[in-house]
């Protein structure tokens, strides 16, 4: 008997760690769609996070031709609110690059770190 006491010892201390040790849920962000609301020949609109907003301008139509700027997926830490309204971060750092077609036909958002779920271009 003497020879399983430190055995089982050992097997008690490890399911009492077990038992007593929280499990965390992790849990997803919140994902929000901006769309572009300036001029996506404009590259300084584009950069501009105050020219994204929760609400579509009408008529707005994304596909995935990456020619100009128009919707971005964002998770919520990448956003804030001010005076009641969900915004982008100002620290989002929204670089614009040339579309696909070149800059005479447009810019599109590119992040330099993560949170970016997914964007969509004008066609």
């Amino acid at each position: 008997m003497r020879r399983y006491i430190s055995g089982i010892i050992a097997i008690v201390i490890a399911t009492g760690a077990v038992a007593f040790t929280k499990h965390e849920n992790k849990v997803r962000p919140y994902s929000s769609s901006f769309y572009f609301t300036g001029n996506p020949l404009t590259p300084g609109d584009v950069a501009d996070e105050s020219q994204w907003s929760l609400t579509p301008p009408a008529g707005t139509e994304c596909g995935g031709t990456q020619n100009k700027a128009c919707m971005i997926v964002v998770d919520d830490d990448q956003t804030e609110v001010v005076d009641g309204k969900t915004v982008l971060k100002s620290s989002l750092n929204i670089t614009p690059v040339a579309g696909a077609g070149g800059t005479g036909s447009g810019y599109v958002p590119q992040f330099p770190h993560t949170g970016i779920s997914a964007r969509d271009s004008r066609p």
